[in-house]
């Protein structure tokens, strides 16, 4: 992670003995080098904790597929129209359940991979700021991912008292 060198730390101005950084190319003295290293040591941890976070929402919403966000858009448009609209929410759900009974295990195995790589981090003690960065990107976007389902529209045809509701699933190109 560091090589020895006679510029001054980043952290104190000191010049004995100073190591770089090659990550962040950020000079340290030993003192905080060990802090530096601390620092990302810490967000590693975070991003763990993140990590471990989402796989108890993704836990949930595979043990109780109605509470994902897509089914609960339905659910709304359902209670605003009363009971005329049951039957077209009905429809809409047993569409929309294995499309979702699909999708979560995709997410899944991407956050499997990603724990891997953490654990991997973690054992080989090889923590870096651009590692981080690239953990946290894609933790992100697996949570941008659970709750979002490609080629699934939730369309509403409007009359005077009712909302029609239907599910458009976009073909993959």
């Amino acid at each position: 992670m560091a090589r020895a060198n006679t510029t001054t730390c980043f952290t104190c101005s000191r010049s004995n003995g100073t190591y770089l950084c090659v990550n962040c190319s950020q000079y340290f003295c030993f003192e905080h080098l060990n802090e530096h290293r601390q620092l990302l040591e810490n967000q590693l941890i975070s991003i763990e904790d993140q990590r471990n976070n989402f796989l108890q929402t993704v836990n949930e919403q595979k043990s109780n597929r109605l509470k994902h966000s897509i089914i609960k858009q339905i659910d709304r448009c359902e209670y605003d129209s009363i009971n005329k609209i049951r039957q077209a929410a009905e429809e809409s759900r047993q569409l929309l359940v294995p499309l979702v009974q699909k999708h979560i295990p995709k997410v899944e195995v991407k956050l499997k991979v990603l724990t891997e790589r953490l654990k991997q981090t973690r054992q080989e003690k090889d923590i870096n700021e651009t590692n981080l960065i690239e953990y946290k990107e894609k933790l992100d976007q697996l949570i941008e991912e659970l709750d979002k389902i490609r080629n699934v529209l939730i369309k509403e045809d409007t009359t005077p008292f009712i909302a029609k509701l239907s599910v458009v699933i976009l073909s993959r190109k």
